[in-house]
């Protein structure tokens, strides 16, 4: 099997042409026309090699069709983007008979340290609808040796050495084997994707759909495997809708499809009806058939999402490109509304650097979207791509994500992800705005098909690479652990933003009016899981820092903590202000190690009262910097630990309940309540670089820049 490197791709591409010139199997001498009239088709649209220990390898299937009636020549392949040359693709056939088929094997061997590898495939040919197509690949590569979990300290911080009937481990989380000291006890855990297939990650009443091309089943995003789907270069149906008459319109019926307005592959749009009651389309998962729109639904008081998202803009570049996943074509050129593109991995490997990609409602069933250069993505448009309105018009994204430019930008999209990877989502640069992220993460049950322990899940992986940044504003978050069997090889965990572990957290991460629920779990047993947490830089010499600034943060799990972090090899600057956190278990705690925080105006509290502290940080070498104007309630010990270098208008041990501090709770009103603890004590740093350059509240309505402020993420 010949395979395209970086060190033999161009050698082979010269073979390949020469052979396309000279083989008489070509078919490409003076009977031919300039262009085939076939059309070229790709699936998946992207692959998503899931994490893998460094040294392993794994490989994906590409598989490659032919429509219509003619010859089809593949010219070349181009592979880019490969900065690790971790990515290898064995050599495409040179030409494709009529209605054939054929495989593309693409492999991935993780290098030898961690981080994320992108890459985007090209197939060119001779076809007159899709001369290009376009394939974004992605793999991770966990850290080596043993890594801090980021996991709860059993429940919270020290009371005479065991909280809530545990014990302290000593900074080691997971009963002190930190996680067993390795990745997932060596397995790959996301090599196989659910045995195989691209996982989808759609929730289709509580299974999967697949997500990957069932090889002819149209699945919301990619084409048939043999339709022209209006693609023409002139964006109508060539030669009246039938190429050498080998496209047959396709059906309702034949897509499935009971609602919407599909491609029937020709060039012309069906109209497969609309649904009743409160059903709409694509709610269910599935693109063109009706479902109930309805959320997971959890635990938490807050209410996510709300009837309006935060007023938070998402800003878009002047080259504007679009994306239709109800009757787009990735054969168009995604320029204007009516000649969208079908599949946002085709439009973010396709779209200029510095574009924006404005996407309409709908799935988008991508099994995984990789944005490595700079570019705007944004959802959340209604069919004419005149109206933004995220919570009206959702664009709902069932693959995993993947982002790693400074200058890339996710927003108004819906991230629906139901999965067994450890990490579903993962950004180590770039902002995510104003979307909504709903996440299930599946426990492997003892017996399972993915060998080795698993202990700790992440949903959204938010770890800086060195020096670069990432930031996430104004979103909704909701993850819990979910799964039918009882037995398990390791009690599971659960992070909802992880900093560390999949991707190394090595730059500067800030999460700034998000508003995020740790549910409580389904079906399975977890403790010790927490909202934020994470670790400071594993490469010496190279600190890292975290912003958390005006965040709710709600947990539900069992013996559930707020924020924890842990130390690495190098400094981690901790900045906390104006955060609003209520939990089961710990507050804001931390194991020891290089670590340097910084609490101010946070509102601290626990949903039942329990032992320990609700500021618990571990002890030296960490430093705790300043604690001033945060008040805490629901535990029974008021002492910080470490004792902090500032301190002022602190009250850590206030004699109140929520019922006492917040509006009204079981209605998901965080506000601080009039009179109360929240409404007194608070700092004014309006602006101020050393507490995180706050001016608004969560919901973006101004801070006074010079008053009285108050504690939390709201404003009363």
């Amino acid at each position: 099997m010949c395979w395209y490197g970086q060190s033999t791709m161009r050698l082979h591409l010269v073979v390949l042409a020469m052979f396309l010139v000279t083989a008489s199997g070509c078919n490409c001498g003076s009977d031919r026309t300039a262009f085939s009239r076939a059309r070229l088709d790709v699936l998946p649209a992207a692959l998503d090699f899931g994490v893998l220990r460094p040294g392993e390898t794994s490989e994906r299937v590409l598989v490659l069709s032919s429509d219509g009636t003619a010859l089809l020549a593949i010219s070349r392949l181009t592979l880019s983007g490969n900065e690790r040359a971790a990515f290898t693709v064995s050599a495409p056939p040179a030409v494709l008979q009529a209605q054939e088929r054929a495989e593309v094997v693409v492999r991935y061997q993780a290098p030898g340290t961690s981080g994320i590898d992108t890459a985007v495939l090209t197939f060119h040919s001779d076809s007159l609808v899709t001369p290009e197509v376009l394939v974004s690949v992605v793999g991770l590569v966990a850290p080596e040796g043993p890594v801090p979990d980021g996991g709860a300290p059993d429940g919270g911080a020290p009371d005479g050495g065991a909280p809530d009937g545990g014990s302290q481990d000593g900074g080691s989380q997971d009963g002190g084997s930190q996680d067993g000291g390795s990745q997932d006890g060596g397995s790959q855990d996301g090599g196989s994707q659910d045995g195989g297939s691209q996982d989808g990650g759609s929730l289709d009443g509580g299974s999967l759909d697949g997500g990957a091309p069932d090889g002819g089943a149209a699945d919301g995003g990619a084409p048939d495997g043999g339709s022209l789907d209006g693609g023409a270069p002139d964006g109508g149906a060539p030669d009246g809708g039938a190429l050498d008459g080998g496209c047959r319109p396709r059906t309702c019926g034949d897509l499935s499809a009971n609602c919407g307005a599909p491609s029937d592959g020709c060039g012309s749009v069906l109209s497969c009806g609309t649904c009743s009651g409160s059903d709409v389309c694509g709610g269910g998962g599935t693109a063109f058939v009706c479902g109930a729109a309805s959320t997971l639904g959890t635990a938490c008081a807050l209410q996510l999402p709300r009837d309006a998202g935060l007023p938070c803009s998402v800003p878009e570049t002047t080259a504007i490109f679009y994306v239709d996943p109800l009757s787009g074509d990735d054969a168009r050129n995604g320029a204007s509304p009516g000649m969208a593109w079908r599949t946002l991995a085709h439009a973010v490997a396709a779209v200029p650097d510095g574009g924006t990609v404005r996407v309409s409602e709908g799935i988008d069933a991508s099994p995984a979207v990789v944005v490595s250069r700079p570019m705007v993505l944004k959802g959340g448009f209604d069919p004419t791509f005149t109206n933004w309105a995220p919570d009206r018009h959702r664009t709902r994204l069932t693959g995993r994500v993947v982002m790693s430019h400074d200058d890339a930008v996710l927003g108004g999209f819906h991230l629906l992800r139901r999965t067994a990877d450890r990490g579903a989502l993962v950004v180590s640069a770039g902002t995510w705005l104003r979307n909504f992220i709903e996440l299930q993460l599946l426990p492997t049950p003892l017996g399972g098909s993915i060998p080795g322990a698993h202990s700790t899940y992440y949903g959204v992986v938010a770890a800086a690479a060195a020096g670069r940044r990432v930031v996430l504003r104004c979103n909704d978050v909701v993850a819990r652990l979910e799964a039918t069997g009882t037995a398990y090889i390791a009690t599971p965990q659960l992070s909802v933003i992880a900093l560390g572990n999949i991707q190394l957290h090595n730059g500067s991460t800030t999460l700034d009016a998000n508003r995020v629920c740790l549910d409580a779990p389904v079906g399975t047993p977890s403790t010790n899981d927490v909202v934020v947490s994470g670790y400071g830089s594993c490469l010496a010499g190279t600190p890292a820092s975290v912003w958390l600034t005006n965040n709710v943060f709600e947990g539900r799990a069992t013996r559930a903590a707020a924020v924890h972090f842990s130390g690495c090899m190098a400094p981690l600057d901790v900045l906390a202000t104006n955060n609003t956190t209520l939990t089961t278990g710990a507050g804001v705690a931390g194991s020891s190690g290089s670590l340097r925080w910084s609490l101010v105006n946070n509102v601290i509290g626990r949903v039942l009262p329990g032992p320990g502290r609700a500021v618990d940080l571990g002890s030296s070498p960490t430093v705790l910097g300043r604690l001033e104007g945060n008040v805490a309630f629901g535990w029974a010990d008021a002492q910080p630990q470490p004792a902090p270098l500032v301190a002022s208008s602190n009250e850590l041990g206030a004699a109140a309940g929520w019922a006492q501090v917040f509006v009204a709770i079981p209605a998901g009103d965080f506000r601080p309540l009039a009179g109360g603890p929240a409404t007194r004590g608070a700092l004014n740093v309006f602006g101020e670089a050393a507490s995180g350059d706050v001016r608004t509240d969560l919901e973006q309505q101004p801070r006074p820049g010079a008053g009285a402020w108050v504690r939390g993420a709201l404003l009363p």
